[in-house]
């Protein structure tokens, strides 16, 4: 990929990463094309991007957007979906997903965010730690 096409999805990126209310990390593997249009689709509706992204240039962008404890959670296939308004509103659309499809992208796995809040699931809890944009 050309330098310069990588400098534009790292500035998308920065941008959706800075603006969003809520970004919730999936890891999508296993899940048909059809299914994961079909996914797209519905967060569409709810006004939720949800985008697959290359891990390195979406490092490169959470630690332009200052939340770089978000660097270490790409890893593996990761789709993420970016929202707007209402917290609530982007998760509900995936758990009625998840709920539904035999294939579903992993939430949690490696990790969401949610208003800027980073959670993630080590062993068994939940453990949530406030953003303060340090690694």
């Amino acid at each position: 990929m050309p330098r310069e096409k990588k400098a534009q999805i790292i500035d998308s990126l920065q941008e959706a990463f800075s603006k969003s209310d809520v970004c919730i990390l999936t890891d999508y593997r296993g899940l048909p094309t059809a299914e994961l249009n079909s996914l797209r689709r519905k967060l569409r509706a709810s006004g939720v991007d949800y985008k697959v992204v290359k891990n390195t240039l979406a490092q490169f962008a959470v630690e332009r957007a200052d939340m770089n404890k978000l660097a270490g959670l790409f890893q593996g296939p990761v789709a993420v979906a970016f929202g707007h308004g209402e917290v609530t509103e982007s998760a509900k659309v995936l758990v009625e997903h998840i709920r539904t499809s035999k294939s579903a992208p992993g939430c949690g796995d490696p990790g969401d965010i949610a208003r800027k809040r980073c959670i993630n699931k080590p062993g068994d809890g939940w453990n949530t730690e406030p953003h303060r944009g340090s690694g």
